[in-house]
């Protein structure tokens, strides 16, 4: 490992690139203090192709090094001219989680989220999601609301996700109103990530206009263009608890027991509404309707033109 390490200041750029690989590979037993303050003068080689591999490196052996001289280097690389370098220290203090829940971190990453490079921004806000609760300021949450309205539709996706990592102390206004409006962003991705992140954000996000949106989502009465992503989107969202403001509710799907806590109508192609009468799919649900739905009551939903009902047993 010694000869790896003076390979790094290597006089042929090649050889402290290949050098810099090499230690990335060896895994946790390169994480040494040793290892980590060659790849951190690497990082300010005057080659790109060295300065590069030197954090991707890094971004290997993050795990195992979360030191503060380590972690100070990679905010310090989120500022570098080369956007490989850039992005690749993003995602190592993603990698690093929690323990990189700094305010210096947590600054260099919100100035990433409005970087040049769209990859160093959508790497930037997955970090952020990845510090979990322990990032969800004031600051770090104005800046994913930001960058869910980005023009890039990954780096909305990623921010949408983010959002939901926070956890329900990101349950504010000024974010489920974002992230109600990427509900009805044009890219399934972004919608898909928006309904995951209310679902994340607990009771909070139980409000009407969020399950009347999701009900309209997978009913297909809102017209995107194409109809790519609703089957797949009854299978994946699956919101816990978010049926009325301020009230859980269980759903119980009589054909499948192992989806109890499921809150199973909102995978609906038509609701029966306490009457019992179908709402026609070209009525759009609205929250009033909703509202109207009592224990007991039974509804009726389609998944890939199959039937089942289920019944709600508790509001």
């Amino acid at each position: 490992m010694t000869a790896l390490i003076n390979a790094t200041r290597d006089e042929i750029y090649v050889v402290r690139s290949k050098a810099c690989v090499a230690l990335g590979r060896l895994g946790e037993i390169a994480a040494t203090n040793e290892v980590m303050t060659a790849l951190i003068n690497a990082k300010r080689d005057d080659d790109v192709n060295v300065r590069w591999e030197a954090w991707a490196a890094f971004g290997k052996l993050s795990e195992k090094a979360g030191t503060n001289a380590v972690i100070a280097a990679f905010i310090d690389a989120t500022r570098d001219d080369n956007v490989n370098v850039r992005w690749n220290a993003c995602e190592a203090l993603g990698t690093l989680g929690e323990k990189a829940a700094t305010n210096e971190v947590m600054a260099a990453l919100i100035d990433a989220t409005r970087d040049e490079d769209s990859d160093v921004r959508s790497k930037a806000c997955g970090a952020l999601g990845r510090l979990a609760e322990k990032a969800a300021t004031n600051e770090v949450m104005t800046a994913l609301i930001n960058a869910t309205r980005d023009e890039i539709y990954g780096v909305r996706s990623k921010a949408c996700g983010a959002l939901g990592r926070l956890g329900e102390i990101a349950a504010t206004n000024e974010v489920m109103a974002a992230l109600i409006n990427a509900t009805r962003d044009k890219e399934y991705n972004v919608r898909w990530k928006a309904w995951e992140a209310l679902g994340k954000l607990g009771e909070k996000a139980a409000t009407s206009e969020v399950i009347a949106g999701l009900v309209n989502e997978l009913s297909g009465r809102i017209d995107y263009g194409h109809d790519y992503g609703h089957d797949m989107s009854l299978v994946f969202c699956e919101v816990s608890n978010m049926v009325k403001v301020g009230k859980k509710t269980t759903i119980r799907n009589s054909s499948d027991k192992n989806k109890e806590n499921a809150v199973m109508f909102l995978l609906v192609r038509d609701i029966v509404s306490h009457t019992h009468h179908i709402v026609p799919r070209s009525t759009a649900i609205t929250s009033k309707k909703i509202e109207k739905l009592e224990a007991g009551d039974e509804v009726s939903f389609g998944i890939r033109n199959k039937r089942s009902r289920c019944v709600i047993l508790m509001i």
